[in-house]
């Protein structure tokens, strides 16, 4: 047993908000280590959206491949559990070729996908939902929270009280398996410890300073073309409807764009929206467990932290 946990593949995750500074750290350590680095940041997926995701450039990504940028298209479909499935290729076969693997980035939910895995449970039993839906109508609402606090405790902390269809989901599951979905979702937890070793290395700094850097880097990518990048999506095709078009950068740009706001206001609202995004961030982040805490600049510690993990995988 002991040889198989050895044997792991192991990942090194560098988290933390955005703005940070976790591309310059991640690309200081792809120097120093045989890696693959993976980017786990839901808009630097785009094509065409480079200067508003902040992805590495092509010279940068040249010397320092960044896997899972520049994969879709902004009218494509992108989501955890695509981000898994392709993640997972590239680990292996990083494993297979003696690299580790660095993952990149802010996109919480990609990262919890990752070393928490997904959930896929068997298709629910419509029968049984229709069922439920039924009950929660006929004696109102609040029944099926009150049932799942019933048969799983656990899971009735995790779902709010006014969302029906995880509610409904998890109830279903009970009656259709017979065991709590809290359970089951724990099960897949603890067999991703089965799969992969994680190094989980969190950069942060005092508030002040981190807002300070966002808004110099809004500034930054309004000189380098923000307003220009976006224009050519709308020429393309891409519209102000798409998941994509209405990322922190990209939704403030099209208001203005389309006449709603001044240059000015959009920029304002970028930076508002941006460190209000890091707070919420920084709260997720916060609440994990087993992340390692450093400053950005603090290279020597990451790699002391990398070094040690590196000898038990």
């Amino acid at each position: 047993m002991k040889n198989h946990k050895k044997n792991l593949p192991g990942i090194i995750i560098i988290c933390g908000p955005t703005g940070i500074g976790k591309t310059a750290l991640t690309t200081s350590l792809y120097k120093k280590f045989p890696s693959v680095i993976i980017s786990a940041d839901s808009v630097s997926v785009y094509k065409y959206m480079d200067i508003g995701s902040a992805k590495p450039t092509k010279e940068e990504n040249k010397k320092y491949p960044h896997n899972l940028i520049d994969i879709c298209l902004p009218d494509e479909d992108f989501d955890a559990g695509k981000f898994l499935d392709l993640a997972e290729q590239i680990i292996y076969q990083a494993h297979n070729e003696k690299k580790t693997t660095i993952i990149s980035g802010g996109t919480g939910l990609y990262i919890k996908t990752l070393t928490n895995g997904i959930f896929r449970n068997k298709p629910a039993d419509k029968k049984i939902l229709t069922s439920l839906y039924e009950k929660e109508k006929n004696f109102g609402r609040g029944y099926l929270y009150g049932e799942l606090k019933k048969i799983d405790p656990e899971a009735s902390k995790k779902i709010h009280k006014n969302d029906i269809f995880r509610l409904a989901r998890a109830v279903e599951c009970y009656i259709s398996t017979g065991t709590k979905i809290s359970t089951l979702q724990k099960n897949q937890r603890n067999s991703r410890k089965e799969k992969f070793k994680f190094l989980k290395i969190g950069l942060s700094m005092e508030r002040k300073n981190l807002y300070k850097r966002i808004e110099k880097r809004v500034d930054i990518m309004i000189k380098q073309g923000l307003v220009k990048e976006v224009e050519a999506l709308r020429e393309m095709g891409y519209n102000t409807n798409l998941k994509s078009m209405n990322s922190i950068g990209y939704k403030q740009i099209n208001m203005y764009l389309d006449n709603k706001i001044q240059l000015e206001e959009a920029i304002g609202l970028i930076k508002r929206d941006s460190r209000r995004y890091a707070k919420r961030q920084m709260t997720w982040f916060n609440a994990q467990k087993d992340i390692a805490w450093i400053s950005p600049d603090d290279i020597e510690g990451a790699s002391r932290l990398i070094e040690a993990f590196l000898k038990t995988t």
